[in-house]
């Protein structure tokens, strides 16, 4: 099934790419992870002390402001039917989710508390599709450029291209 094919089929013209990774490392861990537990997750160590629900404005001022674009996605604005894209880097996808959970604050996950994870998670609720790690899908055209942790992607979004035509 191509990505175009799934976003068609739940009525979707945008879809979400992202990173899982600290600072861009420990990777295969994260990923693991997350699929064993069905959860995705961002962090950051400057606010992990504040729900982002209850204490945003707060947080706010402590982050730059492509990270508050990132946690009001992923806190507030993604839906629970909307379809995320795991990336590993450029080349890579890990797996497409198509069902999430609300997002929840759980700061004990966290490494900052002596976790494993990230202390703002959503449930995966379905996976279409995840990958092994060492079996992970090669995009054939890489997403250069993309160094978020978490973006939208629509239409006229270079990536939209990359990733729609994907078969997975």
């Amino acid at each position: 099934m191509k990505l175009s094919t799934l976003l068609r089929t739940k009525g979707k013209d945008y879809f979400y790419i992202m990173h899982l990774s600290y600072g861009g490392g420990d990777k295969e861990r994260l990923w693991n992870y997350a699929k064993k537990n069905n959860l995705i997750g961002i962090s950051h160590r400057e606010i992990i002390d504040y729900d982002w629900k209850v204490d945003s404005e707060l947080a706010k001022n402590r982050i730059s402001g492509i990270w508050v674009r990132q946690f009001n996605m992923f806190c507030n604005e993604m839906k629970n039917d909307d379809i995320v894209v795991i990336l590993d880097g450029w080349h890579y996808i890990l797996g497409i989710i198509e069902s999430l959970g609300d997002y929840e604050y759980t700061p004990k996950l966290s490494r900052h508390y002596d976790g494993d994870f990230f202390g703002y998670t959503r449930k995966v609720l379905k996976w279409t599709k995840s990958f092994d790690y060492e079996k992970r899908l090669s995009i054939q055209k890489p997403l250069y450029g993309f160094n978020n942790t978490l973006s939208e992607v629509r239409r006229d979004i270079k990536w939209w291209t990359n990733l729609s035509t994907v078969d997975f």
